[in-house]
């Protein structure tokens, strides 16, 4: 594998994490196990704002290093 090839897969990954977050905001923490378990958690102990913005940042976080892997990438 290149270096190109890994940093594309890493990229891809990143942008899948960002998309389930997304996705785990939207439907409240009904989309996967593990997200919903740290959705309610957060949900229960801080309030559900403070959920869905520290999920929304971890998404944003997430899409943003994505985006910056590929740019990188075709640099190469």
């Amino acid at each position: 594998m290149t270096a190109e090839t890994i940093l594309f897969w890493v990229a891809v990954w990143l942008a899948l994490v960002s998309v389930n977050t997304l996705i785990t905001v939207a439907t409240r923490g009904h989309w996967l196990p593990f997200r919903s378990r740290v959705w309610h958690r957060l949900a229960r102990t801080e309030g559900e704002a403070f959920a869905r913005n520290t999920f929304l940042l971890v998404s944003l976080g997430t899409g943003t290093l994505a985006a910056m892997l590929l740019w990188v990438r075709s640099r190469l």
